[in-house]
């Protein structure tokens, strides 16, 4: 008791200096033991890293490449292969590249053209295709212009223009007497008719061979012209009635006897 009392004592009378030192030790002790206590329990402060937040980039969408548009389909106009008095075979090739296609000629009198065969199919490949085709019901002796149109979804090809021109008829002639029989030394009346290409304002000779028939032709009459249908007619007497054959008298005919 009494040594407290002096502890209390001492410190009363001590000097200023003294307590603050004596201050100065008990914070120093205090922060000693908040150090020691912070890393028994593991609770040091960490110091903190500003955080860095890495933007996120997104790539672009490559564009889609639309698919290629179709091709329209090529077409090529041949040459004519073979053409009678009324017919005539026409000839191409159609490319339809790739698009289900079909092909048809238009044929005409000129350029125009006005008529066209029935359409063909000639599929979806993609190299060309021959095709061919067949007139009928044409006109002898006339020029016809004619081309390939090849057609597909893509779009219609035109092939270019050609010409061919049909054969001529060959010219054939029929005659017949009226009346039949007839007297001799009467007259009688000759008709007839040329048929053919260019039969219309052809010339016209009618020849004889009496009996015997050993002396040839001879002219029987005066040219005369057949009209636009290429008809003619004739008058002449019974005496020759002995004709071996009444002809026309002109570039390659055909004769026949009268009935």
């Amino acid at each position: 008791m009494s040594r407290s009392r002096d502890s209390r004592i001492s410190l009363a009378g001590s000097s200023p200096a003294r307590l603050a030192a004596v201050a100065l030790a008990t914070v120093l002790l205090t922060a000693l033991l908040l150090l020691t206590l912070a890393h028994l329990s593991g609770a040091a402060p960490t110091p903190t890293t500003p955080s860095t937040t890495t933007p996120t980039t997104t790539e672009p969408t490559p564009p889609t490449t639309p698919p290629p548009a179709p091709k329209p389909p090529l077409a090529s106009t041949g040459y004519m292969l073979a053409a009678t008095e009324t017919t005539a075979t026409l000839r191409g090739g159609v490319d339809p590249r790739g698009t289900e296609t079909s092909y048809s000629f238009q044929y005409g009198i000129d350029t125009a053209y006005g008529s066209q065969t029935p359409s063909v199919a000639v599929g979806a490949g993609m190299q060309e295709v021959k095709v061919s085709q067949t007139l009928s019901l044409l006109a002898p002796a006339t020029t016809y212009h004619y081309r390939l149109v090849a057609m597909s979804a893509a779009g219609t090809a035109f092939g270019p223009d050609r010409a061919f021109t049909t054969k001529k008829t060959p010219l054939t002639i029929a005659i017949s007497a009226a009346p039949n029989p007839s007297l001799y030394g009467a007259r009688f009346l000759v008709n007839g008719t040329v048929s053919g290409t260019g039969a219309a304002n052809q010339w016209i000779v009618l020849q004889a061979n009496p009996f015997p028939y050993l002396g040839g032709f001879s002219a029987l009459s005066l040219p005369e012209m057949t009209d636009a249908s290429g008809n003619f007619s004739s008058r002449s007497t019974a005496s020759s009635r002995a004709l071996s054959c009444a002809r026309r008298r002109s570039t390659s005919p055909r004769c026949s006897a009268p009935s």
